[in-house]
């Protein structure tokens, strides 16, 4: 009879440290020299913010963000670049938008975006943008391509109406991305 408390206690001994010893045994990706786990292998949960791997670009890639006045609501739909995984990892935000030069509804954002090795596009209308000299995103509409591929950049598409894109005009838009 002594021998079901002994195999018992194997068994509870054994459950508790099978998870420390899959762990030592797997194998870690690391993104230098420093042993540190990559932001993409990175253990995460609840309680622990994800880091933005600016490295891969399949984190923003169809992913879509909700642009929010009122009752008005646009979705874009964004690229595949590291401008649009920098916009991404600045929300939630909010935003104002106005019009420029009856081509785009525009917004400045806090800061610049990370551009590095994102080429420069010729917008079209339906075009989420980045404009890199002034570092503001916009809402190009109108139907004549821009003149200023070199310092644009798409970071997504969206289909809106032109009263709409108005509406966000002079407004506070809540800018956040859907799970």
């Amino acid at each position: 009879m002594r021998s079901k408390p002994l195999a018992l206690a194997f068994v509870f001994t054994f459950a508790a440290t099978l998870p420390l010893l899959l762990a030592a045994c797997s194998t870690n990706t690391t993104d230098d020299d420093t042993g540190a786990p990559s932001p993409s292998t990175a253990p995460t949960s609840p309680l622990t913010p994800r880091v933005l791997d600016t490295t891969a670009s399949h984190d923003a890639v169809g992913t879509t963000v909700r642009f929010t006045a009122g009752d008005t609501s646009i979705h874009v739909t964004m690229a595949d670049n590291r401008a649009a995984q920098d916009f991404l990892s600045m929300l939630p935000l909010t935003l104002e938008f106005e019009d420029f030069a009856g081509n785009e509804k525009i917004s400045y954002l806090p800061r610049e975006l990370d551009h590095e090795e994102t080429e420069g596009s010729i917008l079209n209308q339906g075009d989420f943008l980045y404009y890199i000299p002034w570092g503001n995103v916009g809402f190009w509409y109108t139907a004549e391509p821009s003149t200023h591929a070199a310092d644009s950049v798409v970071l997504g598409s969206y289909a809106a109406s032109l009263d709409d894109l108005q509406y966000l005009e002079g407004r506070d838009v809540t800018v956040e991305a859907l799970p």
